[in-house]
């Protein structure tokens, strides 16, 4: 699927793999930027689903996918600074969510609790995404459908702060 976002951009989303060339030509290009901190090499290889937007010129605008994160199904995507405020990810978000929907009834997130991703919590929130916990440096969120998602969801919102006091004790 191609879409025309500016007239100077097109991209199309993509489900394949990408190559070893094409994960070094993203992460080395976009080593110094601040959002692709929390994702790397190895969070692809353990990933369970991968998207990746790619532009006329074939290089890689963004990535995005499904990682398992204390043992539940977790986004994580990333737009390189020249593309962001371009709808890349967002559209990359959407297909991911909608897939892990379909697959696990929901997703879950965090993210860092700072100024410089306060726009990506408002596009969480704008997605459906819900607010489970909030400690002084992260939000954890989670999109939920269907019986099975919400319960989970419900169970995990209650849980959650429990269990994030016994790894503050456990790490004291």
């Amino acid at each position: 699927m191609v879409l025309m976002l500016m007239p100077s951009l097109s991209y199309m989303l993509d489900e394949t793999v990408l190559s070893s060339s094409e994960r070094d030509q993203f992460f080395s290009a976009a080593v110094n930027e601040i959002n692709l901190t929390m994702i790397d090499k190895s969070t692809l290889d353990m990933a369970l689903y991968v998207l990746h937007a790619k532009c006329i010129d074939a290089s890689i605008a963004g990535i995005a996918g499904i990682r398992k994160s204390n043992r539940l199904p977790a986004l994580f995507v990333t737009v390189r600074e020249e593309y962001q405020g371009k709808g890349i990810g967002s559209a990359l978000t959407k297909r991911v969510v909608e897939v892990a929907l379909n697959k696990y009834g929901f997703l879950t997130l965090s993210t860092y609790d700072e100024p410089c991703y306060e726009g990506a919590i408002a596009l969480y929130k704008k997605m459906g995404f819900k607010e489970i916990y909030r400690s002084d440096k992260k939000v954890w969120m989670a999109i939920s459908k269907g019986l099975y998602g919400n319960t989970i969801i419900t169970l995990i919102r209650a849980i959650y702060p429990l269990i994030m006091t016994l790894r503050k004790k456990n790490n004291s």
